[in-house]
């Protein structure tokens, strides 16, 4: 699954790889596709956010995460894996 390409060397190397693959991925969530909604008056929302994620956009990217993090403990298994993006706030 790594890009030999990238020249992932360490850790760090990793995480920000795995941030931006995981970013990518959850750009092509949308309300057309079912993944994110509009945010109610019922939801908790920060007052910057313009969209939450529905059960099935929540699932989706979480499964993403937990891919890559198998895949960085793979090749750095005594690391920290840290995968975290401003597109993705756990509820």
């Amino acid at each position: 699954m790594i890009n030999e390409n990238k020249k992932i060397k360490d850790v760090d190397d990793f995480n920000c790889y795995a941030v931006e693959m995981w970013e990518g991925f959850l750009e092509t969530f949308t309300k057309e596709n079912g993944l994110v909604r509009d945010i109610t008056e019922d939801d908790y929302a920060e007052e910057t956010w313009s969209y939450i994620y529905t059960d099935r956009g929540d699932r989706l990217a979480n499964r993403m995460r937990d891919r890559l993090i198998k895949v960085g403990q793979k090749h750095f298994p005594n690391e920290d894996i840290e995968i975290e993006s401003h597109y993705y706030q756990e509820g």
